[in-house]
């Protein structure tokens, strides 16, 4: 899942984290982030996001889907996408 760090969405998700997700990813696209997960996980995943900015990557941390049975461990890593012509 590739999320813009500004505006803390969803840009893009590959077939396996649509999958896990549950949903299709181009419906995923611009949603955002922590809506992906259940109530009680979304302001670990916003911490998530915000511990990517002062460092390369974060913990792991356990996180609840939004359908509340899939729990998984997540982690966030921080790249930058130049465009070259």
């Amino acid at each position: 899942i590739i999320v813009d760090q500004n505006t803390k969405r969803v840009v893009e998700v590959n077939a396996t984290g649509a999958q896990l997700i549950g949903a299709a990813a181009p419906s995923l696209a611009g949603q955002p982030f922590a809506r992906l997960f259940h109530e009680s996980s979304r302001e670990q995943a916003q911490l998530l996001l915000s511990d990517v900015g002062a460092q390369s990557s974060t913990t792991p941390v356990r996180l609840r889907l939004g359908d509340s049975r899939t729990e998984l461990i997540a982690t966030v890593s921080f790249f930058r996408h130049e465009d070259v012509t």
